[in-house]
């Protein structure tokens, strides 16, 4: 197996713990890191190794990979590991635990809409701007700029398309389609504010 492992020192229990399961799935590969590397194109030995470390919360399609090149690709192990990536990253960013989260169906003007979509984001474990793009279904919808603004709450969708396309890139599953489509119509027929920049964090 080579080298020994340095120890997983880090004050944050998720992300050791994701560390610790990624070693152990490796450990149950018999695999070296170098090995490893091979069976994982695009992701060098050592973002694998940093993945495994507890130094950092690697990305989703590191840690999906590594598991893959480990021979655990089980949809119930790939989910478990993800969930717990997401969970490591919430830990991390220590945002969630100030939010408080808006069902749709409580959403009245654009101020609640940002405040929800907020939450959403940071309940994903705040993926990169191309994550949600690419898990939303419908790309085209969400230019980079545009995400980058309503993830920094300057604005919030431009239609209903693209607000149920940043949503779907977050998690939330499709069968909510119908609450959020409402909650786009009761936002839509407000007037619009020019000054909603100004309200984003009042």
């Amino acid at each position: 197996m080579g080298r020994k492992a340095k120890p997983i020192v880090t004050r944050h229990r998720m992300r050791a713990q994701l560390a610790h399961e990624l070693r152990a799935l490796l450990k149950r590969s018999g695999m070296t890191y170098e090995q490893l590397a091979e069976r994982t194109p695009g992701i060098s030995r050592v973002t694998l190794q940093r993945a495994a470390s507890g130094t950092c919360v690697p990305k989703e399609k590191t840690v999906v990979a590594f598991a893959h090149a480990c021979g655990f690709s089980r949809h119930e192990v790939i989910s478990h590991l993800t969930a717990l990536r997401v969970s490591a990253r919430i830990e991390e960013r220590g945002v969630l635990r100030s939010l408080n989260a808006l069902h749709p169906r409580l959403i009245s003007d654009r101020r609640d809409l940002s405040r929800a979509l907020e939450y959403i984001y940071e309940a994903a474990g705040a993926p990169t701007l191309r994550e949600i793009r690419d898990r939303s279904g419908d790309p085209l919808s969400l230019p980079i700029s545009t995400l980058a603004r309503i993830v920094a709450r300057k604005t919030t969708p431009a239609d209903k398309r693209q607000l149920l396309a940043f949503i779907h890139g977050c998690g939330i599953p499709r069968d909510q389609d119908p609450m959020w489509s409402d909650a786009w119509a009761k936002v839509s027929t407000g007037v619009p504010d020019p000054g909603l920049e100004r309200m984003w964090r009042i």
